[in-house]
C-alpha cells in the first residue's frame, strides 16, 4: 500500500517560555552578610506548525 501525503498548510506560531528561580545566599565567614534575589528569563521562538492530509 502506498499513501501520498499533501501538506495543506504551514504556519509559524510564537511560543513563549519563562523560567524563574530565587537564590537565597549567606556569607559564612569574614563578615555576616546575606540576601536573596529572583531571576526571570523569558524567551520567544517561532515554531512551525503544519497540517498534513494523507491521500489514499
Amino acid at each position: 500500500m502506498t499513501a501520498t501525503a499533501q501538506v495543506t498548510s504551514i504556519r509559524r506560531d510564537p511560543v513563549t517560555a519563562a523560567s524563574t528561580w530565587m537564590v537565597a545566599w549567606e556569607v559564612t565567614g569574614g563578615g555576616a552578610d546575606s540576601g536573596e534575589f529572583t531571576e526571570t528569563h523569558v524567551g520567544t521562538v517561532g515554531v512551525r506548525v503544519g497540517e498534513v492530509q494523507v491521500l489514499n
